[in-house]
C-alpha cells in the first residue's frame, strides 16, 4: 500500500501576448494569472535499499504503473519460510485427522522391535547383576544402576505402544483442535508476512506528471521517506 503525501502548490505563469497590425507591431499589456498544481509525495510503509527506479523527472505515468522497488529481503525469505511452515502444518492436521499413515505407523513398528530387545537385554543385566550383589561382588550403587536401565528402556517401549495405538486410531480431539489453532496462526503470519513484502513494490493509483526523483538507485530509503513526487 503506498502512503501519499499531498501538498499544495501554486505557479505564476506571465502571459505576453503580442498582436500584429498590417506592417505595424502593436504590443498588448501582460496578463498575469495563477495556476494551482497539487504535489504528490509517493513513499512506502517500509524501508530497504532502492533497487529499481522505474520513472523520471517529466514522464506522464497512469494510475497503477509501478514507480519504484525496495530491496525484497528479508521480506521474501520470511514469506517463504511462512508457506513452508502453513504447509507442514497442514499435512500434520490431515494426518491427524485421517490417522497417521502407513510410513509412520512402520516407523513405530521398528522402534517397538528395537526398544523390546533394548528392554530384554537390560532386565538380564539387571538380573545378572542382581545375582552378584547377593553375592556381595558389587556395590548397591551398580544394581541401582542396572535398575534404573531397565525402568528407563521399559519406559521407553510403553511409549512407543503408545504412540502407535494412537497413531492407528487417529490424534485426538483436544489435538485436533491444537493443530488447527495452529494452522490458523500461521495462515495469519503468511498474510502479515506478504503484505510487507507487497511493501517493497510502489505503484500510484493516479495519472500524473514525475515532478522529481528524490532518491537514485542503490541508495538507502526509510519507511515512509517519499521517493518520487508527482504533479
Amino acid at each position: 500500500m503506498v502512503r501519499l503525501t499531498k501538498l499544495c502548490a501554486t505557479y505564476s505563469l506571465l502571459l505576453l501576448i503580442t498582436l500584429l497590425t498590417g506592417c505595424k507591431e502593436a504590443s498588448q499589456p501582460s496578463l498575469q494569472g495563477w495556476i494551482e498544481g497539487r504535489y504528490i509525495y509517493i513513499s512506502s510503509r517500509a524501508s530497504g535499499i532502492l533497487k529499481s527506479l522505474n520513472v523520471e523527472r517529466g514522464q506522464h505515468i497512469k494510475s497503477g504503473q509501478q514507480l519504484y522497488q525496495l530491496d525484497k529481503m528479508p521480506e521474501e525469505s520470511i514469506v517463504k519460510q511462512t508457506q513452508a511452515k502453513l504447509t507442514a502444518q497442514k499435512q500434520t492436521l490431515q494426518d491427524m485427522i485421517k490417522g497417521s499413515r502407513q510410513t509412520i505407523i512402520a516407523s513405530y513398528l521398528a522402534q517397538i522391535n528395537e526398544a523390546n530387545a533394548n528392554l530384554k537385554l537390560a532386565k538380564l543385566n539387571y538380573q545378572r547383576y542382581k545375582t552378584l550383589y547377593e553375592t556381595k561382588a558389587i556395590g548397591r550403587s551398580e544394581l541401582d544402576q542396572k535398575r534404573t536401565d531397565y525402568d528407563v528402556a521399559l519406559g521407553k517401549l510403553n511409549s512407543l505402544e503408545s504412540n502407535l495405538k494412537e497413531a492407528k486410531l487417529g490424534s485426538r480431539m483436544h489435538a485436533i483442535l491444537a493443530q488447527e489453532a495452529h494452522v490458523k496462526d500461521s495462515e495469519n503470519a503468511l498474510i502479515q508476512a506478504q503484505w510487507q513484502l507487497n511493501q517493497k513494490t510502489v505503484s500510484t493509483n493516479v495519472n500524473a506528471v514525475v515532478f522529481d526523483t528524490l532518491f537514485k538507485e542503490d541508495e538507502y530509503v526509510s519507511a515512509g521517506q517519499p521517493v518520487i513526487s508527482l504533479l
